[in-house]
């Protein structure tokens, strides 16, 4: 009985989040979208539209370099803008303190990743660094690392879809477009976290 209880508020909780309507985030920064919007980088991941957020970034609060990144930045006030997303510290910083970030924010060994906002829910979004890339029947995903010399990080042959990471220096919405040119390829989108879960 306390089995099924449980099943019962379980299935009403996640049917109220999903019948949840979006809703204009009261709490975004005017600086988030101002920046979103200078980026001048749309592109659509999960069937959302999503805008890279100029100078933004994120550190997973659990490695060991955020508690020296986080008090240094805090000490010289270089952040314009400084918020939480799950297990993210997410931040705009100025221009120039970015210059060298951004080119390597999307590469698998980074300790920052990209940031992203989304108009209609008004949320901001963790950019991965992953590439999520189906595949169309006799293209493995090798071929596909090899010729546009990107990581192969994750395959499943069985679903002709493969995730794959950029290289140090390259920009992983070029190479998203590159891979939309492929004819070997399906689909190809930037991996981006907007919803984390919430303990109950």
């Amino acid at each position: 009985m306390k089995k099924l209880h449980a099943l019962l508020i379980l299935t009403i909780s996640l049917t109220a989040f999903a019948n949840e309507k979006p809703s204009s985030n009261n709490t975004t920064n005017t600086l988030v979208i101002q920046k979103a919007q200078q980026s001048n980088v749309n592109f659509s991941s999960n069937n959302e539209q999503y805008q890279l957020i100029a100078d933004g970034k994120a550190v997973k609060k659990s490695t060991t370099n955020y508690s020296s990144l986080s008090s240094s930045e805090n000490n010289t006030n270089s952040n314009q803008w400084l918020s939480s997303v799950g297990p993210y510290q997410v931040s705009i910083g100025s221009s120039d303190q970015n210059t060298q970030l951004t080119a390597s924010a999307t590469s698998a060994s980074s300790n920052y990743n990209q940031i992203a906002y989304n108009p209609r829910t008004g949320n901001v979004a963790i950019i991965t660094g992953q590439i999520v890339i189906t595949l169309k029947s006799g293209t493995t995903a090798q071929s596909i690392a090899s010729s546009h010399n990107i990581n192969l990080s994750a395959n499943y042959p069985h679903l002709n879809t493969a995730f794959f990471t950029v290289t140090t220096g390259q920009d992983i919405f070029e190479i998203i477009k590159l891979l939309k040119q492929d004819t070997g390829v399906a689909s190809a989108e930037v991996d981006v976290i907007e919803h984390f879960a919430q303990p109950l």
